[in-house]
């Protein structure tokens, strides 16, 4: 009876986000509670975060997403995904470590989005900053499709897990979104594997 219940109540982005991934022809799959590609949620610290659950990637540079739900937020529940790539950092944690600078046009909104848009963007950081600043191709995806649509993107190493993470607020990616985060992954991998 209980468990019929949890799942009833259980929040379904996961499901949602897993459908949507597969609707892109993306190969994945729900992850279960405590596999080791569960990451969880980023830090045991954030007491306002709920760990939503993780979404195991085939074929790509990206291994494993991860849903963060935030309750508190002014505007209701606000969800932070992570794109993490499956690897050892070694003692060098700031190599992987960056988050991009984004010149926009318009004002930016206290909730993060900006009214006019992204005229440049750029990474600061450790090396894979320096990787993703050098890549030409990937700057123009970004600009052309805007993104991030919302907030930055960080890339940080797992506290917990070998595992390297890209943070976003952007729950369901279009397709060039998610190719977009697949080619930072692949630079991340040049670094830790």
């Amino acid at each position: 009876m209980f468990k019929k219940l949890g799942e009833k109540l259980r929040d379904k982005k996961p499901d949602k986000l897993l459908a949507h991934l597969v609707s892109l022809g993306i190969d994945a799959e729900l992850v279960k509670k405590g596999a080791y590609e569960d990451i969880g949620k980023p830090s045991l610290w954030e007491m306002n975060a709920s760990d939503m659950g993780s979404i195991k990637i085939n074929g790509k540079e990206i291994d494993v997403i991860q849903v963060t739900k935030y309750s508190g937020a002014e505007y209701g529940p606000t969800y932070r995904i992570d794109y993490a790539v499956k690897g050892r950092i070694g003692a060098k944690e700031e190599r992987v470590m960056a988050k991009t600078k984004l010149k926009k046009k318009g004002f930016v909104h206290k909730i993060g989005w900006t009214s006019g848009g992204i005229l440049d963007i750029s990474w600061t950081g450790g090396e894979i900053a320096d990787l993703l600043n050098e890549d030409e191709s990937l700057k123009e995806l970004m600009l052309r499709e805007q993104i991030p649509k919302f907030g930055i993107i960080e890339i940080k190493p797992d506290k917990n897990k070998p595992f390297v993470r890209i943070s976003t607020g952007e729950i369901f990616p279009s397709e060039k979104e998610f190719e977009c985060y697949n080619t930072i992954a692949k630079h991340i991998s040049s670094l830790i594997q």
